[in-house]
């Protein structure tokens, strides 16, 4: 009988160590970024917050690996990027990923974000101290 008791131990131990924390996908913060996305709030240094109106061109698109803006004039500003896994606490804010960019004109404009389904937050660092966040909402 010891035998069966030590062998069930044994397996409930084993099967309780096969899990990790990277089993739960609701716990990962690596969203699906690919999409357009639209500005919906920047938030300066100091807290003030601009809401920004939807004018129907201001628009970022973001695929796997490239990063485009197109502003209200129409300039387009694209990058290259990748995203590192990180987590840092900004003002009360904790970021989990930091996407860093590759080519000019953003390369140096790194940016700490949080990401849901239809929700980023990205903390600008280049222009410290007038860094600001921005926050974007997924328009498709």
């Amino acid at each position: 009988m010891k035998k069966y008791l030590s062998v069930l131990a044994a397996a409930v131990i084993l099967s309780l160590n096969g899990c990790s924390k990277d089993d739960n996908s609701a716990e990962s913060n690596n969203y699906n970024l690919s999409g357009t996305w639209r500005v919906t709030t920047e938030i300066d240094l100091d807290g003030t917050k601009h809401n920004i109106t939807d004018d129907g061109v201001s628009r970022v698109v973001i695929t796997d690996s490239v990063y485009s803006s197109t502003s209200y004039r129409g300039i387009v500003i694209s990058s290259k990027y990748t995203v590192k896994d990180t987590s840092v606490v900004i003002g009360s804010t904790r970021y989990n990923q930091l996407m860093i960019f590759k080519n000019a004109p953003l390369k140096g404009d790194d940016a700490y974000f949080n990401a849901s389904a239809n929700r980023i937050t990205m903390y600008f660092l280049k222009d410290t101290p007038s860094a600001y966040t921005a926050i974007y909402t997924r328009v498709k």
